[in-house]
């Protein structure tokens, strides 16, 4: 009897950083490498180790020669749609690179339509089938980059015509693509948690833990010190207007420094502020803190949103995308606006947020775990391969 033939499936990211996305796609690749007819190529940038050493991690338990590696000079850059027209040379080592690898499919992994980009044009020179795996479809003027984000969107409109579909990450992303001109077809596939992993836990020995204060009210973000998207400068602005809340961050970052300064510019006691370092332990940081405040001036359908409701902790958060999708509107406001995020910590009632937090986790569980992921995930894989 003949031996079935496996699918091969190229990702390809050009990413410096390492988020939320990274996450997922590399639980992506596990998902395919799990279902046994796929054997999995991943081009990556050599300046992003950590989805590097994901990828080795993902390696150790995967049959010997299903996962393999390759790592590139290639990293995305601002105006890389413009870039990659004149840089004829990088376009045709990665259309070469491809032809030797001989895949079914490629998978662009992209933080936004210009990273990456450059997958598009090298699998379009060979003729071969690539899908666009994306969470932010955003227009940069709506991002707040001004006129330059403007000239971006308008270089950047043709590239939303070149994959032969997209893979992203709730509906309102699925609108956002459309309304970009994305006329192919879109898939959507919601972000997973563990929801072993992520669970209630005893708030005072994490605290202890983690070096918190006990007996105080605290409110955290988890994730990328980076105030043009997250906004933490935001949080802390509304932080200053109470007299009672503390306020923690767990992260990492190029704004960090910002973030121990900026207290000190708002007039809030420093013994008010807890900076933390990354820790993938994070249900540690959810358990501890009061609330989970996510005022981004943009997002996707962030982890940390699903994260912090399974460990059984609120989630207040800025009126757009995913968010609004997903919260009711007594835990929204207005993106980035201080002002109301502050007056909604003076009315908190944490006991009022209980059985907002018990819908939603069962929501988390229902439809957002590991397994839907890869179960969603494989199947519009498996299609894609046979159509």
């Amino acid at each position: 009897m003949a031996t079935p033939t496996r699918s091969r499936i190229v990702f390809y990211s050009d990413c410096t950083t390492f988020g939320g996305h990274e996450v997922m796609t590399l639980r992506g690749v596990k998902a395919l490498l799990e279902d046994g007819d796929f054997d999995v190529h991943f081009i990556h940038s050599c300046d992003n180790q950590r989805l590097a050493s994901g990828l080795a991690e993902i390696a150790k338990s995967s049959p010997q020669g299903k996962l393999q590696t390759t790592a590139t000079a290639f990293r995305s850059r601002r105006f890389d749609a413009l870039r990659v027209y004149a840089a004829k040379g990088r376009r045709k080592e990665l259309a070469a690179l491809l032809t030797t690898l001989k895949p079914d499919l490629l998978v662009i992994a992209q933080g936004d339509i210009e990273s990456g980009c450059l997958a598009f044009f090298a699998a379009r020179a060979i003729g071969l089938r690539c899908v666009s795996y994306i969470p932010l479809p955003h227009r940069l003027s709506d991002m707040g980059a001004g006129r330059l984000g403007t000239l971006h969107d308008i270089i950047n409109a043709p590239l939303f015509q070149l994959p032969d579909a997209f893979i992203t990450i709730s509906e309102a992303m699925k609108r956002k693509l459309r309304d970009r001109g994305a006329d192919q077809m879109i898939h959507v596939v919601f972000n997973g948690i563990d929801p072993g992993k992520f669970t209630p836990g005893d708030r005072d020995a994490e605290r202890a833990a983690l070096g918190l204060p006990p007996n105080v009210k605290i409110v955290g973000m988890a994730g990328r010190f980076e105030f043009g998207q997250k906004a933490q400068d935001v949080l802390l602005e509304a932080v200053a207007g109470t007299t009672d809340w503390h306020a923690a961050f767990i992260g990492e970052g190029w704004d960090g420094e910002r973030l121990q300064n900026l207290p000190k510019e708002l007039g809030i006691d420093e013994s008010r502020v807890h900076i933390l370092p990354w820790s993938e332990e994070t249900e540690r940081f959810y358990r501890a803190i009061d609330l989970l405040a996510l005022p981004s001036r943009f997002e996707g359908f962030p982890l940390v949103m699903l994260e912090s409701l399974c460990c059984g902790t609120p989630v207040f958060a800025s009126d757009i995308d995913g968010m609004s999708e997903f919260l009711p509107r007594p835990c929204r406001f207005p993106k980035a606006e201080p002002a109301p995020l502050c007056e909604m910590l003076k009315r908190f009632d944490a006991k009022a947020c209980t059985p907002v937090i018990e819908r939603l986790r069962e929501q988390v569980h229902l439809r957002m775990t590991h397994t839907s992921f890869a179960t969603q995930f494989v199947n519009i894989i498996v299609r894609l391969t046979s159509s």
